[in-house]
């Protein structure tokens, strides 16, 4: 029967090797794959703007809550390629995943870290922590439908999430690789106003305009308008009648003048 001594110096020695697989990255026990939702400040869930800055409230459930755990999760705005993209999966970032990266030191917030409660991490986070239920919450901004990404050999190049389908990645944080705690959640960006307005009919000449009298005159500009030729029939009448009195005039006269015999 093994010793006290020996028990204790093999559970210590177990304690080590977890401690030092998860530090080196290694893949945690198997759990339920958690669910993201994001929601817009107009409510509209996992909707962002394409022309200018989005902020969403992101909230997941179901992920995996390892108490006094080292790193956490990362929560981040990019694509994703195919169905092994996942770091669990051998995905390499800026191969098979790319995110908008943010400046550590002026932080836009196009990252989050959320951590395991009281890790030696939690101090970091900058989107608060796993509840032991597996459930978290924070806002991440995107930029727009065109965003910068950098590749595996630190090139940055534009990205455009109306072609290619961008949304949030959740990834095991500061090198653990979690397959628990990996997930992608497709963001649809709104169509732009030239995209959604229908052309429309031109109004009709005729057409009396909202805020004004009918026309009775021909529309402006229009130096063609039909003149009645009712006048000009008139005028040729009269002329006629003129004509006939000053006949009947002239042969009165002549009557007048003949001589008697």
């Amino acid at each position: 029967m093994p010793s006290l001594l020996v028990r204790r110096t093999v559970l210590a020695s177990e304690t080590l090797l977890v401690t030092a697989g998860l530090l080196a990255g290694a893949a945690v026990p198997a759990h339920a794959a958690g669910t993201v939702d994001a929601t817009g400040s107009d409510g509209n869930h996992l909707t962002a703007s394409p022309d200018s800055e989005t902020i969403l409230t992101v909230t997941g459930t179901g992920f995996q809550s390892i108490q006094a755990g080292f790193g956490g999760i990362y929560v981040m705005f990019g694509t994703v390629s195919g169905d092994t993209w996942q770091p669990s999966n051998g995905g390499t970032s800026g191969v098979d995943y790319r995110y908008v990266n943010d400046d550590p030191d002026d932080p836009a917030g196009f990252q989050q870290f959320i951590a395991f409660p009281g890790g030696s991490t939690e101090a970091e986070a900058s989107g608060g922590t796993i509840s032991a239920e597996g459930a978290w919450e924070t806002t991440i901004e995107i930029p727009g439908a065109y965003v910068e990404v950098t590749d595996s050999s630190g090139t940055v190049s534009q990205l455009d999430c109306r072609v290619h389908q961008c949304g949030i990645i959740t990834i095991g944080a500061h090198g653990v690789v979690n397959a628990n705690n990996e997930s992608f959640t497709p963001i649809t960006f709104e169509a732009t106003a030239t995209e959604t307005t229908e052309p429309t009919a031109e109004p009709s000449a005729a057409a009396t305009p909202s805020g004004t009298g009918s026309f009775d005159a021909a529309p402006p500009g229009d130096a063609t308008a039909e003149v009645s030729p009712l006048p000009f029939v008139g005028a040729a009448i009269t002329a006629l009648i003129a004509a006939a009195l000053a006949a009947v005039l002239l042969v009165g006269k002549a009557r007048r003048k003949r001589p008697t015999g």
